[in-house]
């Protein structure tokens, strides 16, 4: 019986980052897609509307997939690295784009991240709870 319940403890299900996002900015949001998302995005945070979209970068080992998602008020980036599990977030205060590209004023929190979804729980610093 103790193995069944550590095996229903790891086997609680995978995060899903589609999921997590439009958790974050709503069921109405504007959805960016994937290809290039920046500049629909930065229009979203000009006319103040909820807006989302995502990149993905092949690493050596895995596949590294950001959401930007944006409120209307507030804009996070939730990351998802295919070789661990978990999806970290991390806040960005005072989004502009110059060029095209994102720019934070300063991401937050500073030197560490939230633990969005799953995760191990190590490391150092330890990762801070998310509650947006």
């Amino acid at each position: 019986m103790p193995f069944l319940f550590f095996l229903t403890l790891a086997c609680s299900g995978p995060c899903d980052l589609t999921a997590e996002t439009l958790d974050l900015v709503g069921p109405n949001a504007e959805d960016c897609g994937s290809t290039d998302p920046i500049p629909c995005i930065e229009q979203a945070v000009l006319d103040g509307r909820p807006a989302w979209g995502s990149t993905s970068t092949q690493g050596i080992d895995s596949i590294i997939t950001t959401t930007y998602s944006w409120t209307g008020s507030r804009f996070w980036l939730l990351t998802d690295d295919s070789y661990s599990p978990g999806i970290d977030g991390r806040e960005c205060v005072g989004p502009s784009f110059p060029g095209g590209e994102l720019d934070c004023d300063q991401t937050l929190p500073a030197g560490n991240h939230y633990q969005v979804c799953g995760g191990s729980g190590q490391g150092s610093p330890q990762p801070l709870p998310f509650n947006p």
